[in-house]
This record gives C-alpha cells, structure tokens and sequence, in this order.
C-alpha cells in the first residue's frame, strides 16, 4: 500500500529484486480509480536510457492536487528489452488533509 496526501508530490523509487534495469527497458505507470477500470486518472512511461539498481519516478502535486480522496490503484509495468511484461498493482490511499483540503 502506498499512501499519500492529496496535493502532495509523490516520490517512488523502484528497486526490482534480482533485476537491474538496462538499456531499452520500459517502465509504464498509471493510477487508475479501481481495479476493474481503464480510466487513468495519471498515465506515464520512461525508457530507461542506462542500466540502473532502481529507477525514482515523481507525480507532482499538480497532478495529485485532482486525485479523489480515497483507494486509487496504482500499476506499475515493466517491459523488460526482451519483451517480457511484468505488472505489479499497489493500492493508493488519497488522505485528506493537504492545503488542497481545507476549510
């Protein structure tokens, strides 16, 4: 579970176990408002341009700023440069409680 407040940046560093992410790697993104849903609420990839340990993503706080308070689902693909795919899915709590919040 990942928890973040709403209008904070949200900062993940990813470390696979057992991988090092190389040249051509796709790492694609998305939170979405349910598990059964393709509606992205964020959508985003990054080719990887070197061999790293982990790759830091960052959602700014533009973006969380319009996030419904509440369990998102946070997907996380990789496509390694041979073509394997590997999708992991994360719940995301959106906590009221930033500026974006109040009174």
């Amino acid at each position: 579970m990942i928890e973040i407040f709403r209008g904070d940046t949200l900062i993940l560093t990813i470390t696979p176990e057992n991988y090092k992410f190389k040249t051509g790697d796709v790492l694609h993104y998305a939170i979405m408002d349910n598990t059964y849903s393709k509606n992205y609420l964020y959508d985003n990839k990054i080719t990887i341009d070197k061999d790293s340990d982990d790759i830091t993503i960052t959602i700014s706080a533009d973006i969380t700023k319009n996030f419904d308070i509440g369990n998102l689902l946070f997907e996380i693909e990789l496509s390694y440069a041979d073509k394997i795919i590997v999708t992991n899915q994360y719940q995301l709590v959106v906590k009221a409680d930033g500026i974006y919040d109040r009174d």
